[in-house]
């Protein structure tokens, strides 16, 4: 998620570096390779642009606001993840060890 200015510019060139790649498969390499090489970019390329909306359609003002939801968001989501990890251990502790023959 963007979250200042500075990553916004960095995204954008993001954006303009994978572009240009794709357009150079499109005559570099043959119709099975194009499909194979830019699917990945062009997906990225479209999460970066959503990005890029979602950012662009608060105003600067709202940058604080934005600042506080996505640090309650990934807050969140550690805790969710320590949370998951703290399970898996658990049941590691649980289960023998098994040896492989």
């Amino acid at each position: 998620m963007i979250q200042t200015d500075q990553v916004l510019r960095a995204t954008q060139e993001r954006i303009a570096y994978f572009e240009g790649l794709v357009a150079q498969f499109r005559v570099t390499t043959s119709p099975q390779e194009f499909k194979l090489m830019a699917g990945g970019f062009l997906d990225d390329i479209d999460q970066m642009h959503a990005e890029v909306i979602e950012y662009l359609g608060h105003h600067a003002t709202e940058d604080e606001d934005l600042l506080d939801r996505s640090a309650r968001v990934a807050q969140q989501t550690g805790l969710e993840k320590l949370t998951r990890l703290r399970s898996f251990v658990a049941g590691a502790e649980t289960r023998p060890n098994q040896v492989h023959q």
